[in-house]
């Protein structure tokens, strides 16, 4: 090919500017999933751009799209209160009730607004592993089970875990879950392309009570 892997690299990211939400490693990951199979000896960078770069730019549109309705829907179903200013506190001895009231109103909003921040980053973690699994399947996932194994280890998910744990959490998870509801050992991740074994009666019925908790969307 008449170009360098880096090449290809430093035109994507140049392509999503400061748009970029997915990681280098996602785009790397596009990278060595694709050059092989399209890039020849005799292909231009130019060529190749055209078909890898709406991959790329829609995967990273995916993320921001998935981030911000998470923000919509996290802010809607837990509203911050208007913030209170700060009063000169007197010694807490001569306190009044109304100050000590004012003083938990203020604690118990940065707690709300911390745990926003936190669960903002951990949905951002989630998509970009999503990402990952996918890309590392060529796209062969079934995304209804896949969905479901990760919001079963969404519990496990700390704030200091990496996206390569979670990614290998979830990706061990999914096997295990295609392969007792299609009743084969798929490996990591399986296609998903059908099958009731024995298995699918309990993943439906976790489904429905994500999708009532709202962990889950509901079909349309």
């Amino acid at each position: 090919m008449k170009f360098t892997r880096e090449q290809a690299f430093q035109d994507l990211k140049a392509a999503l500017g400061n748009t970029q939400k997915i990681s280098d490693r996602s785009i790397n990951e596009t990278l060595d999933t694709l050059m092989p199979s399209l890039a020849t000896e005799d292909t231009e960078l130019v060529d190749f751009l055209k078909i890898v770069k709406p991959i790329v730019v829609t995967t990273n549109g995916n993320m921001i799209k998935d981030t911000s309705d998470f923000v919509k829907d996290y802010e809607t179903k837990h509203p911050v209160p208007t913030p209170i200013v700060t009063p000169i506190v007197p010694p807490v001895d001569d306190m009044p009730a109304w100050a000590k009231t004012l003083l938990d109103d203020q604690k118990t909003l940065k707690e709300q607004l911390a745990a926003k921040d936190k669960a903002v980053a951990k949905q951002a973690k989630l998509s970009e592993a999503t990402n990952l699994i996918r890309s590392k399947a060529n796209g062969k996932v079934n995304d209804e089970v896949l969905g479901i194994s990760l919001a079963l280890i969404g519990s496990e998910i700390t704030d200091e875990m990496t996206v390569d744990e979670i990614v290998t959490k979830g990706s061990a998870m999914y096997d295990t879950k295609y392969s007792k509801l299609y009743g084969e050992d798929t490996g990591v991740p399986g296609t998903g392309n059908g099958g009731s074994g024995s298995g699918k009666a309990g993943l439906d019925a976790f489904k429905a009570k994500k999708q009532a908790e709202g962990a889950i969307p509901k079909p349309v």
